[in-house]
C-alpha cells in the first residue's frame, strides 16, 4: 500500500513539472519583442518622432548658388534655431557667409545682416547704451524686456540749477544684455559667451523707433541713463508681435517728457521759445538759466 501511494506520489510530480515546464515556455515566448519594435520605430532612418534638419554635404563658399547635391536631411530631435526642415527651399540661394560641410544651415547663412538686423523692423533702430548693476536693474535685465529709459540730470550749484530726473523714452524693447540676445537670435560665438562668464554686462541693446533714436543720444548726454523694467503683465510684447509698431507703443506711453531743446547743449532762448511755441499743449515748464543759455525742463 505504501509503495502504491509512493508510486501516484512520483506521478503527480513528475506532471507538475512537466505543466510547470511547459508555462514556463509559453510565458518566456508571448509577448517580448515589443521593446526592439519601439526602438526601432524611432531610429533616424524614417524620422518618426524626430524632426527633418539640412545639412551641408560640402564646403560651400560665400555668393556661391546652392544646388539640391549640397545638402542632405539628418534627423534630430529637436531643429536649431532658423534651421530648415527641407532642401528645397535652399536651391538657387547664395549664402553671405561660407558654410563648412556638415554644418547646420540656418538663417544666418542665407539671410543678409547680422543677428541685431534680423531682430528689428525697417521703422526701429538698434542703439547700445552704456550700463552696469544700477543702470540696468540689478543686473537682472533680461533681453525680451520693455524698459523705461530715465535721465538724471546732476545740480549745477553755481547756477543754483536743482537736479532732476525724467523719463526720456518709455517701452522700449531690450535686444541684448550683454552677450545675452532676445528671440531669435543665434549664438554664433560661444567662446565670447564662455569669457564673458561672471563678468558683469557692460552693454545694453536697445530697439528704438527711427523717429526717438536723437532723442535717446541727446539724452545720454545730459546725464546718466537708467533702465526701469517695465511689467510683462503689461503687455507690450504681445501688442509688438500682434504687428504694432514700436513707434505707435512707445507715443502711447510717452507722459511728461523732457522737451528735446533742454536736452541740446547750448541751446539758446530762441530754441526753448520755439519748442514751447511747438508743444502748446506740455505741462508747464521750469525755465533754467545758465549763464547766457535758457533751458525749459518740462515738470
Amino acid at each position: 500500500m505504501n509503495s502504491r501511494l509512493l508510486a501516484v506520489f512520483a506521478v503527480v510530480l513528475l506532471l507538475g513539472a512537466v505543466i510547470a515546464g511547459y508555462l514556463g515556455y509559453k510565458v518566456s515566448t508571448s509577448g517580448g519583442v515589443s521593446t526592439p519594435k519601439a526602438e526601432t520605430s524611432a531610429s533616424p532612418a524614417d524620422g518618426k518622432g524626430k524632426v527633418a534638419v539640412a545639412i551641408a554635404s560640402r564646403d560651400i563658399l560665400a555668393g556661391t548658388e546652392m544646388k539640391e547635391q549640397d545638402f542632405y536631411l539628418e534627423y534630430l530631435r529637436q531643429s536649431p534655431p532658423g534651421s530648415y526642415a527641407a532642401i528645397k527651399p535652399l536651391v538657387g540661394i547664395k549664402p553671405w557667409i561660407d558654410i563648412k560641410a556638415g554644418t547646420v544651415v540656418t538663417t544666418a547663412h542665407t539671410q543678409p545682416g547680422g543677428q541685431l538686423a534680423r531682430l528689428i523692423r525697417a521703422d526701429e533702430r538698434a542703439v547700445a547704451i552704456g550700463v552696469d548693476e544700477v543702470v540696468g536693474g540689478g543686473g537682472y535685465v533680461a533681453p525680451g524686456d520693455y524698459v523705461d529709459v530715465l535721465v538724471f540730470i546732476p545740480a549745477d550749484k553755481a547756477n543754483d540749477v536743482p537736479e532732476s530726473a525724467q523719463v526720456v523714452l518709455p517701452a522700449l524693447r531690450v535686444l541684448s544684455y550683454g552677450t545675452r540676445m532676445s528671440r531669435g537670435g543665434e549664438s554664433e560665438n560661444d567662446e565670447k559667451k564662455k569669457s564673458d562668464e561672471g563678468r558683469a554686462p557692460r552693454t545694453a541693446v536697445l530697439a528704438v523707433p527711427e523717429k526717438f533714436t536723437t532723442r535717446l543720444m541727446l539724452a545720454s548726454n545730459a546725464g546718466s541713463l537708467r533702465l526701469a523694467v517695465r511689467s510683462a503683465e503689461a503687455g507690450f510684447g504681445q501688442r509688438y508681435e500682434s504687428g504694432q509698431s514700436a513707434e505707435s507703443i512707445v507715443n502711447s506711453e510717452m507722459r511728461n517728457l523732457i522737451a528735446l531743446s533742454s536736452l541740446s547743449p547750448g541751446s539758446g532762448k530762441k530754441a526753448s521759445l520755439a519748442a514751447a511755441v511747438r508743444s502748446p499743449d506740455r505741462e508747464p515748464a521750469v525755465t533754467i538759466y545758465r549763464g547766457k543759455d535758457i533751458q525749459r525742463v518740462m515738470q
